[in-house]
């Protein structure tokens, strides 16, 4: 009896915190960029070629955060209500518990606005490795925050329609 045994390659695990397989230690952002450089350029021999992927999925995320905060507006527009109508959080846990998911959910955004500022290399480190390097260490910082931020929104979003559930009627004809 023949048996095909499909060996799997060796892998390294990072070596801190991982979310959906985003790296967030400074060394392990570093060991992924220095991997995406090797599988981007067929080792070492096309850097610009690499620049321009790597460039792409930057642009990717970018336009993924631009979603993101676009339906941060929805959680604006609700905060808004809140605080033109404070009446709504009647019950005691109620304000404690939407102050705090805004709180989380402000940070993440904050975190993931700053993380789309742009750095640049020195002028003569552009298209070298060192640039692919910190392209790719920009894109996977933006990438961690972008998922951190999108679970702060869901838990943020579906806390507060939690919160406000208990209202009437009336407050819901107030808000469409």
């Amino acid at each position: 009896m023949l048996q095909n045994k499909i060996e799997a390659p060796a892998q390294k695990l990072y070596g801190g915190f991982s979310l959906f397989g985003v790296p967030y230690n400074d060394i392990d952002i570093r060991y992924a960029a220095e991997r995406l450089f090797d599988i981007y350029s067929n080792n070492g021999e096309d850097t610009l070629g690499a620049m321009n992927l790597i460039l792409n999925q930057n642009e990717r995320v970018v336009s993924r955060c631009g979603m993101l905060i676009s339906f941060s507006g929805t959680l604006i527009a609700l905060c808004l209500f809140v605080a033109n109508n404070p009446n709504v959080l009647s019950l005691t846990w109620q304000p404690w518990v939407f102050y705090l998911v805004m709180l989380v959910w402000v940070l993440s955004t904050m975190h993931l606005l700053w993380s789309l500022k742009h750095k640049f290399p020195p002028i003569w480190e552009f298209h070298a490795k060192y640039d692919f390097i910190l392209t790719a260490e920009l894109f996977l910082q933006r990438m961690g925050s972008y998922n951190i931020a999108l679970m702060s929104t869901i838990f943020s979003f579906m806390t507060i329609v939690f919160v406000l559930s208990p209202v009437s009627a009336k407050i819901s004809d107030k808000l469409f």
